[in-house]
């Protein structure tokens, strides 16, 4: 080996060997990170359309506080009412995204909405929600809620 293959062969080792970030701290398994899952959405229905609620969930799945949510998803599904088949499986769109916030105390109870006015008659929509705590850390759907959307008659 000369000195030239051998000087680069240690510039890659010190740069290896150098590269990390620097702070090591304990691993922490996935499940810790991740919010529990939003069981009690539920919604509205008005004249314009409809709007989901449910509350902030407030641990992780380890039973850990949850100390904020970085937003949560919205997944929405329109089916014609003649076409929609009860066990079926549902096609979701793509996911609305809305800011979380960090949480105050346990004890305070914290509830999002979220407001849909772009619905068509005799369409069955289905609604799910996710929350997330993280970049890569989302919560099980919650449960879904489901209805169909007539529009109320003109006004003589």
């Amino acid at each position: 080996m000369n000195c030239r293959s051998c000087t680069t062969a240690t510039v890659f080792l010190l740069i290896t060997l150098l590269a990390g970030c620097g702070h090591k701290t304990a691993l922490v398994p996935p499940q810790k990170l991740v919010p529990e899952k939003i069981s009690d959405l539920r919604y509205t229905l008005d004249e314009k359309g409809v709007t989901l609620q449910w509350s902030y969930p407030t641990k992780m799945e380890n039973d850990d506080p949850l100390r904020s949510i970085d937003s949560f998803e919205v997944y929405r599904a329109g089916i014609p009412e003649e076409e929609f088949c009860q066990g079926c499986p549902v096609q979701f769109e793509e996911p609305v995204e809305i800011d979380g916030e960090p949480l105050g105390d346990p004890g305070e109870g914290r509830t999002a909405l979220y407001t849909d006015t772009q619905l068509k008659n005799g369409y069955r929509y289905l609604y799910k929600v996710r929350s997330r705590s993280g970049w890569l850390f989302s919560s099980q759907d919650s449960n879904i809620v489901s209805f169909v959307w007539t529009a109320a008659p003109a006004v003589p």
